[in-house]
């Protein structure tokens, strides 16, 4: 299943990640929903007045991701896997996670209110982050034909390391879309 997602084109590639990125975390939500619902009745309104929020320092905590999924899926890929993928789909489960426990910075006293703010300012850096990931997946290093891995097969080097017109313009789109969000984020 995986090695049909190398065969695609980068953008080709953002609706299935991010598909199964929702999929993770809608799961993730409902099950800590249903182990700690506790958390959502009785919560108080969150304040109308916030410090202002630097949408700078908001880009740049995702950046830290985007580095970790991007420098993960340069460095190896195993059968269909790279360490980057992985942290992107752990990503999913602990935003699910936190998420359904009522866990995040601000509390929710439901889920419309949650969803409204997932839509608010989850979804543009998530997808940013299938965007990211998308663009990258198929500039692996070291290359391994199974999983686990048994013989590597070192691609390039880092050195030579290019990007295809459509790997760039991916990765281009997803700074785009990973601004917008951290502007989304800290202004309305």
């Amino acid at each position: 299943m995986l090695k049909k997602l190398y065969e695609k084109k980068p953008m080709e590639r953002v609706i299935p990640l991010f598909a199964w990125f929702i999929a993770i975390y809608a799961v993730m939500f409902l099950i800590s929903y249903l182990t700690h619902g506790d958390s959502w009745p009785g919560v108080p309104a969150a304040d109308a007045v916030e410090a202002a929020k630097d949408p700078i320092r908001i880009i740049a905590d995702s950046g830290t991701v985007v580095l970790f999924i991007v420098g993960g899926n340069i460095i190896m890929r195993a059968g269909g896997f790279t360490p980057g993928l992985a942290i992107f789909l752990l990503q999913a489960a602990t935003g699910g996670w936190f998420g359904g426990m009522n866990g995040g910075p601000e509390f929710f006293q439901g889920i419309g209110s949650y969803a409204a703010g997932f839509l608010k300012t989850g979804f543009l850096e998530y997808l940013s982050y299938a965007m990211f990931c998308a663009g990258s997946i198929g500039l692996s290093i070291k290359v391994s034909e199974k999983f686990p891995p048994k013989d590597w097969i070192v691609e390039k080097k880092l050195i030579d390391l290019t990007f295809t017109k459509d790997e760039t313009n991916t990765l281009i789109a997803a700074l785009i879309v990973l601004a917008a969000s951290g502007f989304v984020e800290a202004f309305l």
